[in-house]
């Protein structure tokens, strides 16, 4: 089969060989060519750069001037980093940018196959040789490939911060790119409570669980920091266990409530205890729940799949369908389509009524039979009469001839599951398991697994993946990308009636509970990396050799100590207090108008603002409607600046003090927000402790009622500072020629009594 990215690289090459080599040489100082191994470039202005063209892994810094055949990137991967070259130098960048970009490329040529291949490629790339400087800059290449069609389109490249890149502005930007839009986490906590129950409804084998699976997935991820694709993915069905312990180790202190599961970690590491985030227990138990049973029949099918001759009690396990009763428990079920009639496929499915073939194809009296009345020996036309066995979802689709040839026409219902579970087996190549990277999970103690009518979104998965006896129809990494950002789809968030600007991705989920760690708790980077499930030898002996009280008391700050009787006081700044670290999980702090959200025991507060109270329209700080006494302190505040403002009405150097003039439109504008930040605590039609912050970025102020996860913007009022500055001038003005003037006529009187002089 021809490779068309091989072929998109041999029409790159030949392309880029009809372009003179001025100015190139090759080691021995004669005219370049292609089938040299170092070239040396030269500018008009002296400088020259010095390219190695050999396997930097392999070769290393190789000086002879001969490279051997170990260390030789293949003609085409050589040919390509010359054309590679030849484009960065039209760029004309520094020399050090060059050869960086080109390092990176000789490193990402030397470790992977450009032609085929995918993107956990790139990912296992990235956990290999995480820290790497060269994995910084190989970006260029990749997109560059991709421009010529050498590249799927579809490959992302991780975005990792360059370390010398310093802590400016640009370096904050980056990193507030990777952690989540506030408004998504608290949309997942709506659409969460809304779509998962507590108990599975009926009819959830008819339907797609694409958005259940989504806001499950982003929901651990939140709970403790994690490799999502690699990690959630190969864990086995289970539940959230819990565990009083004392936190400082010792028998007759303070217990708390610790939560944990069992988890495969990447990275090297074994089935290890997962610590959740306190707050994160409630909505974890939830979809863990949710999943060990909708997931069960999935596991089922898998089960019979391996081994059909299973007694029905050991096919099942501990799952009770709810009309077991019709079946023996103690033999072998008869086909796959009556475990599906058992396992509930067909519920509230109109025609379950399958017509059989007991001739010729075209015979006029077919016998009918119930689903869970079939045998193995009756006979079945999938395309045709018997179409309803795949269930109300499944529609003929586009197949090859191979497909065609293998379930077109007639059957016995023993020849057609015996060909279904060849298809699956050929289509899920590694059946009975799923495998990502080291880790893996059977099938039928997978976590996360559905139907194909349960998984497949629109058109995705193999031929038949579709049906209700279809498993591992989509890839799940990519659903829940999709899902949760701005694709081809619509995400998980605008179809429950959120904003459609809303997005993140799964990678800032991980950053966000990092984050959340290292900067809202005082915990250690050994512990960090521990809850993390990276690979440290050191860090992992001593924590699997640590009693439980022990493991409890380095992360003891994960848990936020239970409030005294005193502490619950009803005011709107407490119960608001409460309400909000309920629903985000974060500690904050109270104040004297509200609560600051930053974590200032680990990042002490730089917010200035010259106010009364410091807090007021800083990022960090929220608000709460009616909070009477925060009100009446803001309203103090307010009317000390407007005094302040109006003083400067009497201030001679306001026409020429730049820095006085810079003070009063910053403070002007400040003031008016505050007025209308104090009209918002006041709305009527808010109701008492709703959430107010404002956000500096989009000059708004966001509202949020902290028991619906309702959010409303309110685009601020932005006063003209300037044109203000400019009437407090032209007043000043105004008042001194009335003064000069007065002054004048005060001199020409003196001056009729003969009195000469100036004032």
């Amino acid at each position: 089969m021809i490779n068309r990215y091989k072929e998109a690289a041999r029409t790159l090459i030949e392309s880029k060989q009809q372009v003179p080599l001025h100015m190139i040489v090759n080691r021995n100082n004669e005219p370049a060519s292609w089938d040299d191994h170092h070239w040396t470039l030269s500018e008009l202005n002296g400088v020259t750069t010095s390219i190695p063209l050999h396997n930097i892994v392999t070769a290393g810094n190789l000086r002879s001037r001969t490279v051997p055949v170990h260390g030789q990137y293949s003609d085409t991967e050589r040919h390509l980093l010359m054309a590679y070259i030849l484009d960065l130098r039209i760029k004309r960048g520094s020399k050090s940018a060059l050869l960086d970009k080109i390092v990176a490329a000789r490193h990402l040529i030397a470790r992977i196959n450009l032609f085929s291949f995918s993107q956990q490629t790139i990912n296992d790339l990235h956990d290999k040789y995480e820290g790497k400087e060269w994995l910084t800059r190989y970006m260029p290449f990749i997109t560059w490939l991709q421009g010529y069609n050498v590249v799927a389109d579809t490959i992302k490249v991780h975005s990792i911060p360059n370390k010398n890149s310093g802590y400016g502005d640009d370096a904050k930007a980056k990193s507030e790119k990777r952690m989540p839009d506030e408004r998504a986490l608290w949309a997942m906590g709506a659409i969460r409570n809304k779509i998962i129950p507590s108990k599975v409804p009926k009819g959830v084998f008819q339907r797609s669980l694409r958005d259940e699976f989504i806001i499950s997935s982003a929901t651990l991820a939140l709970g403790s920091p994690q490799r999502l694709a690699k990690e959630q993915f190969v864990l086995s069905k289970s539940t959230l266990q819990s565990k009083m312990v004392s936190l400082d180790g010792k028998k007759d202190s303070k217990k708390q409530k610790v939560h944990w599961m069992d988890w495969k970690g990447s990275k090297g590491f074994q089935a290890n205890r997962k610590h959740f985030f306190r707050g994160a227990a409630i909505p974890v138990s939830q979809v863990l729940n949710y999943w060990n049973e909708v997931g069960e029949p999935a596991r089922i099918l898998c089960r019979f799949f391996e081994k059909p001759c299973l007694e029905l009690k050991d096919l099942l396990g501990d799952y009770t369908p709810s009309n077991l009763e019709e079946f023996d428990v103690s033999k072998p079920i008869d086909n796959m389509f009556v475990l599906g009639y058992l396992l509930g496929f067909y519920d509230g499915q109109k025609e379950q009524t399958v017509t059989l073939t007991p001739g010729e194809k075209y015979a006029s009296d077919k016998p009918t039979k119930q689903i869970q009345d079939i045998t193995l020996a009756d006979k079945v036309n999938l395309f045709a009469e018997s179409k309803v066995l795949f269930g109300s979802q499944f529609q003929r689709v586009n197949m090859d001839e191979k497909i065609g040839n293998i379930f077109s026409g007639i059957h016995t219902v023993a020849q057609l599951q015996d060909k279904w579970i060849t298809y699956i087996k050929e289509n899920v190549p590694t059946f009975p398991y799923r495998i990502i990277g080291a880790n893996k999970v059977a099938l039928s103690h997978a976590l996360f697994i559905g139907t194909g009518a349960q998984m497949t979104v629109h058109m995705g998965g193999y031929a038949m993946s579709h049906s209700y006896y279809a498993i591992e129809s989509t890839e799940l990494s990519n659903t829940l990308s999709a899902g949760l950002r701005h694709q081809r789809d619509s995400t998980i968030y605008e179809r429950h009636g959120f904003a459609s600007d809303i997005s993140l991705t799964p990678n800032q989920l991980r950053h966000w509970s990092n984050t959340m760690m290292q900067k809202s708790l005082d915990i250690s980077d050994s512990v960090i990396a521990i809850v993390s499930g990276r690979k440290d030898i050191k860090q992992n002996t001593e924590y699997d050799h640590e009693t439980d009280e022990q493991k409890v008391a380095k992360v003891r700050n994960l848990f936020r100590a239970e409030q005294t009787v005193e502490e619950m006081k009803k005011e709107v700044r407490v119960v608001g207090h409460q309400k909000y670290q309920e629903a985000t999980g974060k500690a904050s702090t109270l104040t004297a108008t509200g609560i600051c959200t930053q974590q200032i025991t680990v990042n002490p507060c730089t917010y200035l603002n010259d106010f009364e109270s410091h807090c007021a329209l800083c990022t960090s700080s929220c608000h709460f409607a009616h909070d009477e006494k925060a009100i009446q302190l803001l309203e103090d505040d307010l009317r000390v600046q407007q005094h302040r403002l109006q003083d400067l009405k009497g201030d001679e150097y306001i026409f020429t003090n730049t820095i006085k003039q810079a003070w009063f439109k910053r403070h002007h504008r400040n003031t008016f927000l505050l007025e209308q930040l104090i009209s918002l605590m006041k709305r009527e039609d808010l109701k008492i402790g709703t959430a107010i912050k404002f956000v500096n970025n989009s000059n708004s102020f966001r509202l949020t009622n902290l028991d619906k996860r309702l959010v409303e913007e309110v685009k601020v009022l932005l006063p003209d500072s300037e044109q203000a500055l400019q009437q407090l001038i032209e007043a000043k003005q105004t008042q001194q020629k009335a003064a000069t003037h007065d002054e004048n006529k005060l001199t020409e009187l003196f001056a009729e009594f003969g009195l000469q002089g100036e004032l």
